[in-house]
């Protein structure tokens, strides 16, 4: 068969919605669907590309228990473990939530992990799916808490690669200096142009943050003119960068400037873009090596 003749490096599940009537477990087609996706999820349209397989599996009576039971099947044969769970709090109850939350344990890390839902769910489910997760490489944070600005978790003990959320209304400038992840993608948050010049000047007078790329959603119009004032020529430089995507269909301005450290030449760049979107981007400290930006998909739907 095709399907067994594939390259599997990861194992992917999404558990969904039932599809038809069907009383029993069902594969409609074991030759999988060939899709090619981009590494790069703020790019998708650069290269490189990898090939994603798929198998739409069905079952109408227990979905999470079929789903389980298919990934320990599919792991055992191809000795793979299993990679990323993509959970959809809307399609489920707490028990079926909790049973999902069973195929992660300490001796099966996972790479990607993201938790969404349309409505506000409990903090008592979101925080309980949170600190149940041990995602390493991504975290998505696709939902709204119930309780607003009083929604907390311990973000020191979550610290992937990549932690991005789709509403960050609730996370303070303070909770922001002490994320450990790498990278930092904050839609729909409470900062504003203020505390974006807060964090160039404590980083002008020698902080520097875990986080090496930061992008948040601002309340209001930046101003990164505002933030260079007073810098001596030689520790700045401006850019403008324009960019447009055929596959998100838009085009966008990115302006801002290149900063040097008078104490220990260190170089971030700092851009704004669609009027509130800020990047916090720390350079290699290399005056030689290429300086990078960053896209996200965000800039597209403001």
């Amino acid at each position: 068969m095709r399907f067994l003749s594939c390259p599997v490096t990861d194992l992917v599940l999404k558990i969904g919605s039932n599809e038809g009537n069907e009383k029993r477990f069902q594969i409609k087609e074991w030759v999988p669907e060939e899709k090619m996706v981009p590494y790069k999820e703020w790019l998708p349209d650069d290269h490189p590309y990898g090939v994603e397989y798929t198998i739409h599996v069905f079952h109408s009576e227990n979905l999470v228990f079929t789903s389980k039971s298919w990934v320990t099947y599919l792991s055992d044969l191809f000795n793979v473990p299993l990679k990323a769970l993509h959970l959809d709090c809307d399609l489920h109850g707490e028990e079926e939530i909790d049973s999902v939350m069973e195929l992660i344990s300490e001796e099966n890390r996972i790479e990607v992990f993201e938790i969404k839902s349309e409505k506000s769910i409990s903090d008592r489910l979101a925080l309980s799916i949170i600190n149940r997760q041990n995602a390493t490489l991504d975290l998505k944070l696709s939902f709204k808490p119930c309780g607003g600005d009083t929604f907390q978790f311990d973000f020191l003990r979550h610290s992937p690669q990549f932690l991005s959320l789709k509403y960050s209304y609730w996370i303070s400038l303070e909770q922001l200096i002490d994320i450990p992840s790498e990278n930092v993608y904050l839609c729909r948050s409470n900062l504003s142009n203020s505390d974006f010049r807060r964090l160039v000047k404590m980083w002008r007078e020698g902080w520097t943050p875990a986080w090496k790329c930061l992008m948040f959603e601002s309340l209001d119009e930046l101003d990164v003119d505002s933030y260079v004032q007073g810098l001596k020529s030689e520790h700045m430089i401006s850019f403008e960068h324009h960019y447009r995507n055929a596959i998100l269909r838009g085009a966008i301005i990115k302006s801002g400037y290149h900063l040097v450290r008078e104490s220990d030449e260190s170089i971030v760049t700092i851009t704004q873009e669609k009027g509130r979107i800020g990047w916090f981007f720390i350079q290699k400290n290399d005056p030689t090596a290429n300086f990078h930006t960053r896209i996200h998909t965000r800039s597209f739907e403001i």
